[in-house]
């Protein structure tokens, strides 16, 4: 009998699990696929190192975004496609107000990556191919 019960929570546990799911995406609408003609151009005309560095995300230490510092490579030479900040890595400063602090780092990320160069070979020389000039935001997470 006990055995009964327990199969008979356990499958009523699952009909109510599944029930709730699709409750929760019921209203949501479905992705299209296919992405629009003018997503498909800039992916065309991204080199494969630039499409390789969209999809990192990467952290960084402290809130210097100046040339010569590894983020600033990273986003310059690298192509990386987007950033944590966090405040274990002391990319925020707590001597000026939060946001103001936040919003000038951004806008230093931003700015970077419209200075983006071609990738270094192993040889320090750029490529001779032309790499493109499209400018991709840089996508920003906090982590509270």
């Amino acid at each position: 009998m006990r055995r009964w019960l327990v199969a008979l929570v356990n499958v009523s546990t699952a009909l109510i699990l599944t029930s709730l799911h699709s409750l929760a995406f019921a209203g949501v609408p479905q992705q299209d696929a296919t992405p629009s003609p003018e997503v498909s151009r800039i992916v065309e005309d991204l080199s494969p190192e630039e499409r390789v560095g969209q999809l990192f995300v990467v952290t960084f230490q402290g809130r210097n975004v100046e040339p010569g510092t590894d983020i600033h490579t990273l986003l310059t030479r690298h192509h990386v496609g987007g950033v944590v900040l966090t405040a274990a890595n002391d990319n925020f400063d707590d001597s000026e107000s939060l946001p103001a602090s936040s919003a000038a780092l951004t806008t230093a990320l931003q700015q970077a990556v419209g200075e983006r160069e071609a990738p270094l070979t192993d040889d320090d020389i750029p490529p001779a191919i032309p790499q493109s000039s499209i400018y991709i935001p840089l996508l920003i997470g906090v982590a509270h």
